[in-house]
């Protein structure tokens, strides 16, 4: 009984570690190739630009992005979350778009409205980093 016991408390633990492994997988799949530094390398590159020809110009975060993908501590998580949402928060980034020349035919709307659910991700992100902290506050 006892053996039987202990094989089954560790068939159980397996099954835990695997759960929580493959949902880490789930969490953190991006587009091939993504890259925090690079991603802010061509923020800058956008910030730059003094026209929008198209939308595909505009350095949208990847779907799918979550904290553990960024591949730094909490700390680091924090912070470059908190700094996205500032870029992306709809004022600040329609103050952005003012500056620039919007070439005929771009939807302005459709880019306003996409930067808007991506401060709505981002403001999910940082839920995410709060209550991995707290966990990490309470163990």
């Amino acid at each position: 009984k006892e053996e039987r016991r202990r094989e089954r408390e560790r068939m159980e633990r397996e099954k835990e570690r695997l759960l929580k492994r493959r949902e880490e997988g789930r969490r953190s799949k991006l587009p091939v190739g993504f890259s925090f530094p690079l991603y802010i390398r061509k923020w800058e590159a956008f910030l730059a630009m003094r026209r929008i020809e198209s939308e595909d110009e505009i350095p949208w975060l990847p779907e799918g992005l979550t904290v553990g993908a960024l591949g730094v501590n909490l700390a680091e998580a924090r912070a470059i979350v908190r700094g996205m949402i500032l870029r992306w928060h709809p004022d600040k980034f329609s103050g952005i778009l003012q500056g620039k020349e919007v070439v005929k035919g771009v939807d302005l709307n459709g880019i306003l409205g996409r930067a808007k659910g991506t401060s709505m991700t981002l403001i999910g992100l940082m839920k995410e980093v709060k209550e991995r902290e707290e966990k990490e506050e309470q163990t």
